[in-house]
C-alpha cells in the first residue's frame, strides 16, 4: 500500500517534477538561435551554488549502458566530447552522442517544437568532440548542459515545454517491452523495471548517491526468475513517481523527521496546517497545551476523512527497509498524537508541566557520559509507533531508562516521563493498580504531579527514599557518600532488605533538625509519617518487579520535585517577611 500512496501523493502535488523529471543541477545552458546556430555557452554557477541552477529536468538513472538524458546531459552526450582522449573513449563518446541525436530528432518529429528543431539543426552541424562554442577554461565535462533557444522576442529552455516533457515521459515509460507484467503499482500491463529509475536520498545511514527502495541483488532474494526490481514488478512512470514522491517527503520539514537512525515520513490526501512534524520534534508547551485542551475537531469539517499516512524508514546497505506504517484517518491519528502528550506530561523540578521532543526522550535511555552515546536501536522506533499508531511501548524500553536511574542515582525529568509513558500506555491492571485505569475518553492526566493519596506500595518506597534523602541533606549538608550512592540501587529492587536500616539512620538527622531547624524538622517529619500511614499492612515488598521499579522511581522523582518546590515557596515568604519587617528609610 505504501507504494501505491505514494504514487497518489505525486499525482496530487502540483509542485512535484513532471513525470520522469527530477529537480537536478544545470551547470551550463548553450543558447541557440532559431536556426540552430550557437551563441554562448554560459555557466549558471555562483559563488553560493557552485554545482548550477536547480531546474526540474529530464532524468533517469543510469546503472550501466548508453541512455541519453533529453536535453539534461553531460558532454558526452551533448558534444561528443570524451573526458580522456583514448581511442575507447573517442568511440564511446561518439557513440553516446548520436544516441543523443537520434533522441532529440525522435522529441522533434513528436513534438513539433521550433525550439526542439533548432537543437536539432545544430546537433546536425556538430561534429562529435568538436563543439562549435568556446568552452571556459574550467569546464566541468560531468556537468549538466541545456539549452535555451531565442525565438524573436521569447526565450526558451525546451526541457519546460509541456510537449518535450509529455515525450520523455512516453520515451521512459515504455521501458524494454521484450517483458511484459502486471505493474504492483498502477495495475497495467507494461514493461518492468530493471532497477527503479529514481534513487532515495535522506535515510540517515544511507548511501549518499540514494538507495533503492525495491532490489533484490542476491539469487536468495529473488523469486519465481524475477531478479532486481522485478521481484516486485513496476512500470517505469510508476517507479518514477514514487521515487520522486518519497524524496520530497524526505525534503520538506513538515513532512518528516528524522532521529538517531530512522526516518519517518507522514502526509495527508488532503493540505491541512497540523504540523506533526513540529509537534513531536520540538514540543513547544504553548503549542502542545493547546492542542491538548482545544476543541481542534471543530475546526476542519473534513479530519474524519482525511488520511493520514506515515512510514517509517531505515538503510541496510544500498537498500532502504520499511520498518512501520501507518493508514488512518487523520483524526484518528490526532487521537494518538495527543494521547502520546497526554501520558507523558510531568511536573518538572522547578513545578512546571513539562512535554519532551522525541530526541529528548530517546537520550533518557542514553549514558550521558560518553561524549557520543550510541543511539539505543529501535527507541525512536517505538515512540512514532506509539505516536502514529497508539497501543503500548515495550517493557525493554523501560528497563533501558531503569538501567541509567540505576547507574546515575538521579531521574532526568525526560526519564521520568519516558517511565510514566511506559507504564499509563501498557495498562496492566495487577502491575500499576486501578488509579491507572482512566475511564474511555478521559484526558490521563495520572501521575503528572506527586500523588498524595496512592497507596501502591512501589510508588510509596519511592517517595519514601527520596524523604530520607531530604532529611539527610538537610541535617548534613554536602556530604560524600549520601545514602543515594550506597543504597539507591539496593532500595530500588528490594526495599524490605534496607528501609529498616535506613529509618533507624534517620532517627538522629531527625533530631539534630529539632534542635537546629525546628521548621524543617517539623515539615520532613510531618510528611514522613504521612508516608509511612499510606504503608496499609506495615510492610515493605520484598522485591519488586520491572513495572514497579518504575512505580519507584516516579514516585522518587516526584517527591523530590515537590520537596525543592516547597523550599523555593518556603525560601520566597521567608524573604518577602524580611521585607516587610524592614523598615522604610
Amino acid at each position: 500500500m505504501l507504494l501505491q500512496r505514494l504514487r497518489e501523493y505525486a499525482e496530487t502535488r502540483e509542485d512535484l517534477p513532471p513525470a520522469m523529471y527530477q529537480t537536478v543541477f544545470i551547470r551550463y545552458v548553450l543558447q541557440l538561435s532559431n536556426q540552430g546556430e550557437p551563441l554562448a555557452l554560459i555557466d549558471l554557477a555562483t559563488q553560493q551554488q557552485k554545482r548550477g541552477l536547480q531546474k526540474k529536468a529530464p532524468d533517469c538513472v543510469r546503472s550501466s549502458g548508453d541512455r541519453p538524458i533529453l536535453f539534461a546531459d553531460h558532454a558526452e552526450y551533448t558534444f561528443g566530447l570524451p573526458r580522456e582522449q583514448t581511442e575507447k573513449n573517442i568511440a564511446s563518446a561518439r557513440r553516446r552522442f548520436h544516441l543523443y541525436q537520434a533522441l532529440v530528432e525522435a522529441c522533434a518529429n513528436t513534438s513539433n517544437e521550433e525550439s526542439v528543431s533548432s537543437v536539432l539543426h545544430f546537433l546536425r552541424n556538430t561534429e562529435p568532440g568538436r563543439p562549435p562554442v568556446n568552452l571556459p577554461e574550467d569546464f566541468d565535462p560531468t556537468g549538466r548542459i541545456s539549452f535555451e533557444v531565442m525565438l524573436e522576442t521569447q526565450h526558451i529552455w525546451p526541457i519546460d515545454l509541456p510537449a518535450v516533457r509529455s515525450f520523455w515521459a512516453n520515451t521512459m515509460a515504455s521501458g524494454d517491452t521484450t517483458r511484459i507484467m502486471q505493474c504492483l503499482i498502477c495495475g497495467e500491463e507494461r514493461p518492468p523495471v530493471a532497477s527503479l529509475p529514481v534513487q532515495i536520498q535522506g535515510i540517515p545511514g544511507g548511501q549518499p548517491t540514494g538507495m533503492a527502495l525495491i532490489s533484490a541483488n542476491e539469487e536468495a532474494f529473488e523469486s519465481y526468475g524475477l531478479e532486481r526490481s522485478r521481484i516486485a514488478p513496476t512500470c517505469e512512470e510508476c517507479g518514477h513517481r514514487v521515487g520522486t514522491a518519497l524524496n520530497v517527503l524526505l525534503k520538506q520539514r513538515e513532512t518528516h523527521l528524522t532521529v538517531k537512525s530512522l526516518a519517518y515520513v507522514f502526509w495527508t490526501s488532503r493540505p491541512v496546517a497540523f504540523d506533526f512534524s513540529s509537534m513531536l520534534t520540538q514540543a513547544d508547551p504553548t503549542e502542545v497545551r493547546q492542542f491538548l485542551t482545544s476543541p481542534w475537531r471543530g475546526k476542519e469539517s473534513t479530519i474524519e476523512t482525511t488520511h493520514f499516512y506515515a512510514a517509517a524508514l531505515s538503510a541496510n546497505n544500498a537498500r532502504i527497509v520499511v520498518r512501520d506504517w501507518v493508514e488512518t484517518t487523520l483524526d484518528v491519528a490526532q487521537d494518538h498524537l495527543q494521547r502520546y502528550f497526554q501520558i507523558q506530561e510531568i511536573v518538572d523540578r522547578a513545578g512546571e508541566p513539562r512535554w519532551f521532543p522525541l530526541w529528548q526522550l530517546v537520550e533518557a535511555t542514553l549514558n550521558k557520559t560518553q561524549k557520543q552515546p550510541d543511539p539505543l536501536p529501535r527507541a525512536e522506533e517505538a515512540l512514532l509507533h506509539l505516536a502514529f499508531h497508539g497501543g503500548s511501548l515495550p517493557p525493554w524500553l523501560l528497563y533501558q531508562v531503569l538501567r541509567r536511574v540505576r547507574a546515575e542515582h538521579d531521574v532526568r525529568p525526560a526519564q521520568a516521563a519516558l517511565i510514566k509513558m511506559v507504564l499509563l500506555s501498557t495498562r496492566t491492571t495487577d502491575r500499576l493498580g486501578s488509579e491507572l485505569q482512566p475511564a474511555q475518553g478521559e484526558r490521563e492526566q495520572i501521575l503528572v504531579e506527586l500523588d498524595l493519596i496512592s497507596t501502591d506500595k512501589a510508588y510509596l518506597c519511592g517517595r519514601l527514599f527520596a524523604q530520607l534523602e531530604e532529611i539527610e541533606y538537610q541535617a548534613m549538608g554536602e556530604i560524600s557518600n549520601t545514602i543515594t550512592d550506597r543504597y539507591f540501587g539496593t532500595a530500588l529492587s528490594a526495599p524490605a532488605s534496607v528501609f529498616g536500616r535506613l529509618l533507624r539512620r534517620a532517627h538522629p538527622h531527625l533530631s539534630k533538625l529539632a534542635e537546629e531547624k525546628r521548621g524543617a524538622f517539623y515539615r520532613l517529619d510531618e510528611s514522613l509519617q504521612q508516608i509511612l500511614a499510606c504503608f496499609e499492612d506495615k510492610t515493605f515488598p520484598t522485591i519488586l518487579t520491572l513495572i514497579e521499579q518504575g512505580r519507584f522511581t516516579l514516585g522518587y522523582y516526584q517527591q523530590k520535585a515537590a520537596n525543592r518546590q516547597a523550599a523555593r515557596q518556603g525560601a520566597a515568604k521567608k524573604a518577602d517577611a524580611q521585607q516587610t519587617e524592614t523598615p522604610a528609610k
